[in-house]
């Protein structure tokens, strides 16, 4: 549902570079998730995150003896859920005294925050 946050960077140039430690989290949660990244990956997506929440990213290296360098600065991001809603169907009206009563099926998103008629 669009609620992923691609990080990008620039090249490492080191010739002894493995690879990379890729570590995130809620703002202000107290854990860190990690993931392994290859030595030639300047960008990766993290999917499955929260709507709206803030998260914190950093980043380090790893040389091929086994030496890290320090995290980068810590960068935050807010995945947003870019995705519009399916149309509603199966629209009817029954005409009644100076009101119309209108009916359509519900849609099924999760995250569908309501209706606008005109």
């Amino acid at each position: 549902m669009n609620k992923e946050v691609t990080l990008t960077r620039n090249a490492n140039t080191d010739i002894d570079l493995a690879g990379y430690e890729l570590a995130y989290q809620k703002y202000g949660a107290r854990t860190w998730v990690t993931q392994a990244l290859e030595a030639e990956t300047t960008s990766t997506t993290i999917e499955g995150l929260e709507h709206n929440i803030k998260f914190v990213f950093k980043i380090r290296a790893k040389d091929q003896k086994d030496n890290w360098s320090n995290y980068t600065a810590l960068v935050t991001a807010i995945p947003k859920d870019q995705i519009a809603p399916d149309k509603p169907t199966g629209l009817t009206t029954e005409p009644s005294d100076r009101s119309v009563y209108l009916t359509w099926e519900a849609n099924i998103e999760e995250d569908l925050g309501g209706y606008q008629l005109e």
